[in-house]
């Protein structure tokens, strides 16, 4: 077994990429960006 860290980096910059392509798209939109302010709003509220 001889991963390297770079190989779980490239992993992780590979995945959030595919993510910021998804985002983009009109259809899948609304169900990242609802779930996104709900949870900012409940976490915000549970630190005031």
């Amino acid at each position: 077994m001889s991963h390297h860290n770079s190989d779980h980096a490239y992993n992780g910059v590979h995945y959030f990429a595919q993510g910021w392509k998804l985002i983009r798209l009109p259809s899948i939109r609304r169900f990242i960006i609802f779930p996104l302010l709900v949870n900012i709003i409940l976490m915000g509220g549970a630190f005031i």
